[in-house]
Protein backbone atom coordinates (compact mmCIF):
# COMPACT_ATOMS: atom_id res chain seq x y z
CA UNK A 1 0.00 0.00 0.00
CA UNK A 2 3.21 2.33 -0.01
CA UNK A 3 1.87 3.56 -3.50
CA UNK A 4 -1.58 4.51 -2.77
CA UNK A 5 -0.05 6.36 0.94
CA UNK A 6 2.22 8.83 -1.42
CA UNK A 7 -0.70 9.29 -3.43
CA UNK A 8 -3.00 10.50 -0.84
CA UNK A 9 0.22 12.46 0.77
CA UNK A 10 0.54 14.35 -2.61
CA UNK A 11 -3.31 15.24 -2.67
CA UNK A 12 -3.30 16.11 1.14
CA UNK A 13 0.19 18.33 0.56
CA UNK A 14 -1.54 19.72 -2.46
CA UNK A 15 -5.03 21.17 -0.51
CA UNK A 16 -5.80 23.72 1.30
CA UNK A 17 -6.68 22.74 4.96
CA UNK A 18 -10.38 23.69 4.49
CA UNK A 19 -10.89 22.14 0.80
CA UNK A 20 -13.38 23.24 -0.61
CA UNK A 21 -15.70 21.33 -3.84
CA UNK A 22 -13.56 23.10 -6.42
CA UNK A 23 -10.50 22.43 -4.78
CA UNK A 24 -11.35 18.69 -5.01
CA UNK A 25 -12.35 18.66 -8.36
CA UNK A 26 -9.26 20.53 -9.52
CA UNK A 27 -7.30 17.19 -8.24
CA UNK A 28 -10.28 14.80 -10.23
CA UNK A 29 -7.55 13.39 -12.10
CA UNK A 30 -5.33 12.52 -9.06
CA UNK A 31 -8.15 11.16 -7.13
CA UNK A 32 -9.28 8.74 -10.05
CA UNK A 33 -5.93 7.86 -10.52
CA UNK A 34 -5.89 6.87 -6.61
CA UNK A 35 -9.64 5.27 -6.49
CA UNK A 36 -8.19 2.45 -9.66
CA UNK A 37 -5.15 1.72 -7.05
CA UNK A 38 -7.62 1.52 -4.04
CA UNK A 39 -10.33 -0.42 -6.21
CA UNK A 40 -7.13 -3.24 -7.41
CA UNK A 41 -6.26 -3.91 -3.27
CA UNK A 42 -7.77 -7.31 -1.61
CA UNK A 43 -9.08 -5.10 1.02
CA UNK A 44 -11.67 -3.50 -1.17
CA UNK A 45 -12.21 -6.41 -3.40
CA UNK A 46 -13.21 -8.56 -0.40
CA UNK A 47 -15.09 -5.21 0.78
CA UNK A 48 -17.17 -4.70 -2.64
CA UNK A 49 -20.69 -5.91 -1.34
CA UNK A 50 -20.39 -3.79 1.25
CA UNK A 51 -19.07 -0.90 -0.58
CA UNK A 52 -22.01 -1.16 -3.16
CA UNK A 53 -24.36 -1.38 0.02
CA UNK A 54 -22.97 1.31 1.72
CA UNK A 55 -23.09 3.73 -1.56
CA UNK A 56 -26.44 3.38 -2.15
CA UNK A 57 -27.48 4.04 1.30
CA UNK A 58 -24.87 6.81 1.04
CA UNK A 59 -26.94 8.28 -2.18
CA UNK A 60 -30.14 7.81 -0.54
CA UNK A 61 -29.50 10.08 2.75
CA UNK A 62 -27.04 12.86 1.10
CA UNK A 63 -28.48 15.90 1.43
CA UNK A 64 -25.95 18.16 0.15
CA UNK A 65 -23.02 17.73 -2.21
CA UNK A 66 -22.47 14.11 -2.27
CA UNK A 67 -18.91 15.06 -3.49
CA UNK A 68 -18.26 17.04 0.05
CA UNK A 69 -19.99 14.85 2.13
CA UNK A 70 -17.67 11.80 0.58
CA UNK A 71 -14.84 14.16 1.33
CA UNK A 72 -15.81 14.88 4.86
CA UNK A 73 -16.58 11.06 5.45
CA UNK A 74 -13.35 9.98 3.69
CA UNK A 75 -10.96 12.89 6.55
CA UNK A 76 -13.35 11.99 9.57
CA UNK A 77 -12.84 7.85 8.77
CA UNK A 78 -8.70 8.90 8.73
CA UNK A 79 -8.99 10.91 11.62
CA UNK A 80 -10.44 8.67 13.61
CA UNK A 81 -8.46 5.80 12.71
CA UNK A 82 -7.09 4.06 16.06
CA UNK A 83 -4.18 2.94 14.01
CA UNK A 84 -1.86 3.34 10.68
CA UNK A 85 -2.93 0.22 9.78
CA UNK A 86 -7.01 1.65 9.59
CA UNK A 87 -5.81 4.73 8.51
CA UNK A 88 -4.51 3.13 5.12
CA UNK A 89 -7.79 1.14 5.09
CA UNK A 90 -9.80 3.98 5.48
CA UNK A 91 -8.31 5.65 2.35
CA UNK A 92 -8.72 2.60 0.43
CA UNK A 93 -12.44 1.92 1.19
CA UNK A 94 -13.34 5.43 0.88
CA UNK A 95 -11.02 7.35 -2.10
CA UNK A 96 -13.51 5.47 -4.27
CA UNK A 97 -16.25 7.32 -3.08
CA UNK A 98 -15.00 10.68 -3.43
CA UNK A 99 -14.21 9.55 -6.83
CA UNK A 100 -17.76 8.64 -7.74
CA UNK A 101 -19.09 11.76 -7.18
CA UNK A 102 -16.43 13.83 -9.25
CA UNK A 103 -17.70 14.91 -12.36
CA UNK A 104 -16.72 13.28 -16.02
CA UNK A 105 -13.84 14.34 -17.58
CA UNK A 106 -10.53 15.75 -16.62
CA UNK A 107 -10.19 18.21 -14.68
CA UNK A 108 -6.70 19.77 -14.12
Amino acid sequence: MGIIREKMIAIFDTLPDEATEADIIALAHQFKDLARLCERTELFKHSQERYQSFKEEFEENSEHSKLMQAWIWLINRISQAPTSYHMQGAVVLCVPLVAEFLPEGDQQ
